[in-house]
């Protein structure tokens, strides 16, 4: 295998993640109202957004250069074959949701100490979101992370 120099996009991947985050801190800091209009940006049910516009375009352009790089007709052979398929299904369904569950738990539960967040899968007591009234969960977490 030829030895392949990483780009400087590549090579610095972490950096530049780690400024993303510290510019959308500071964004938040400085320009609190756009975030509230990057939520409005979003499609709603109700009163409870459902599919962020710009997270989607956003996902899309990080996935895009990916996807054009797959040989389908390998994906397509790589299908008949029932074991990938259903090794996928199994990791991504049986075990994966059960992990992290338990990381979850580890960092909020054990970790920080932070159990009231804790009721399998969404806020308990502390939080009016539950199945029967989903339309309410975003205005309590926006009441949570005091914004």
């Amino acid at each position: 295998m030829a030895d392949r120099k990483l780009s400087l996009f590549e090579g610095y991947l972490t950096l530049w993640v780690f400024l993303c985050i510290a510019g959308g801190i500071i964004l938040g800091r400085l320009a609190p109202g756009f975030a509230k209009f990057l939520d409005g940006l979003a499609i709603y049910v109700g009163d409870a957004p459902v599919i962020s516009i710009p997270i989607a375009i956003c996902l899309f352009l990080m996935m895009y250069p990916i996807m054009v790089k797959i040989d389908f007709a390998e994906v397509i052979k790589a299908g008949k074959s029932g074991k990938p398929v259903v090794l996928t299904l199994f990791v991504n369904w049986a075990i994966k949701p059960f992990t992290m569950y338990i990381i979850a738990y580890l960092f909020l539960g054990i970790l920080f100490r932070q159990t009231q967040y804790f009721s399998f899968g969404h806020l308990n007591k502390h939080n009016p979101c539950d199945w029967n009234n989903l339309p309410n969960c975003h205005k309590t977490m926006d009441d949570i992370q005091g914004t």
